[in-house]
């Protein structure tokens, strides 16, 4: 089979959007697929992108003193996309079979490539990662409006439409009218097994954006609440380092901050983690985060969501909760039981092996294949 995947994004960096897309083409590698991958200059290299059925198109990295594309809107971005429109028009494969785009800017790129090649038939798959117009947080009532009536029409546009969460699934379902199919992340990190944590000071880790929507308010509240808790530290790891504003509330806290975090370090704190923390409660959003909590036997405790109970399954009803107060007795009460503790563990390391590069493939593979 080939496919053509368009990555409107920095690729490879370490965590969020571009690991998605790593994994997916990982997993589609693993089953033989030929690929031609579309994407912006930006971006480091991976092992796994040295491939024999894998062909890298990017554009040129036009602003070469850019090192990262800052969230929301972007000049840089429009330019790129415009590139990438381009790069694709007078490129694509003869033989491309599937165009897998990804964003809501990938799957226009996409879109408008079909049209050009109007004789050329190739199934178009949507991949959306979140919601445009929430995460772009507008406040203006008429620009909000508009925004999501673009986002409703993009909705619209491919023939098969993928989603990072269940959430997003029934939030896109409501404008397509037909099923949005969920294709799950897969951890970013080695999967390990190491439940037995037996240390004077148990280390409740959070790792991720360190931006209001990823939920770091509510972290400072949690941190708050269990201020009176002994024999914990927290380790709040992740970047921009400059959109953290610590309060004074958490001062009588032992925390310690890691930014910016690598990959290997990310690893070297999982191991040592007694409890991993998602405070986010935007679950339009996938939970790549959650993946590498339980992939490396550190149960996560979070807000329940249907994602959320998706990953974590029945030891949910031992980790989620639906307010910062449940949250905060929940870590209380895990914290105080380490046998509680490492029974979850176990559960969440066998859960966590569902999600393999290989039922990825599989999945994909099965979509993709119905619409051919």
């Amino acid at each position: 089979m080939k496919v053509v995947v368009i990555a409107p994004t920095m690729f490879v960096s370490e965590r969020g959007t571009s690991q998605r897309i790593l994994k997916q083409i990982e997993s589609l590698l693993h089953k033989g697929v030929f690929i031609t991958l579309y994407s912006y200059g930006l971006g480091g290299d991976h092992e796994s992108l040295r491939h024999e059925n894998l062909k890298i198109k990017r554009i040129p990295n036009f602003f070469p003193w850019l090192k990262s594309i800052p969230s929301g809107f972007s000049f840089y971005k429009i330019i790129a996309d415009i590139l990438l429109v381009i790069k694709v028009t007078f490129s694509l494969p003869k033989d491309t079979e599937v165009v897998h785009a990804h964003l809501y800017e990938g799957i226009l790129i996409g879109w408008l490539v079909s049209k050009l090649y109007f004789c050329k038939k190739f199934v178009l798959v949507g991949d959306f990662h979140g919601s445009l117009s929430v995460e772009m947080g507008i406040k203006n009532v008429w620009l909000s409006s508009v925004v999501k009536k673009i986002e409703s029409q993009i909705h619209t546009i491919p023939e098969i439409a993928l989603a990072s969460s269940v959430e997003l699934c029934e939030y896109i379902e409501i404008i397509r009218k037909d099923e949005v199919l969920m294709i799950f992340d897969l951890p970013s990190v080695k999967s390990f097994f190491g439940c037995e944590v037996e240390k004077s000071e148990k280390i409740l880790l959070y790792t991720g954006g360190f931006g209001i929507e990823k939920g770091i308010g509510i972290l400072y509240k949690l941190m708050e609440k269990l201020s009176d808790l002994k024999n914990i530290h927290w380790v709040i790891a992740g970047s921009p380092i400059e959109s953290l504003d610590i309060p004074k509330s958490i001062d009588s806290c032992r925390y310690t901050i890691v930014s910016p975090l690598s990959k290997k370090e990310l690893e070297s704190l999982l191991q040592k983690a007694y409890l991993g923390i998602d405070p986010k409660l935007n679950s339009l959003q996938g939970s790549g985060k959650i993946l590498n909590y339980i992939s490396s036997s550190v149960p996560v405790v979070a807000f329940f969501s249907k994602t959320n109970y998706f990953y974590i399954g029945d030891s949910s009803l031992d980790l989620t909760g639906l307010s910062i107060v449940e949250l905060s007795d929940i870590i209380k009460g895990l914290v105080e039981s380490t046998e509680r503790r490492s029974k979850v563990a176990r559960l969440v390391y066998e859960r966590s092996k569902l999600f393999s590069i290989n039922n990825l493939g599989d999945r994909l593979l099965s979509i993709y294949e119905k619409h051919i």
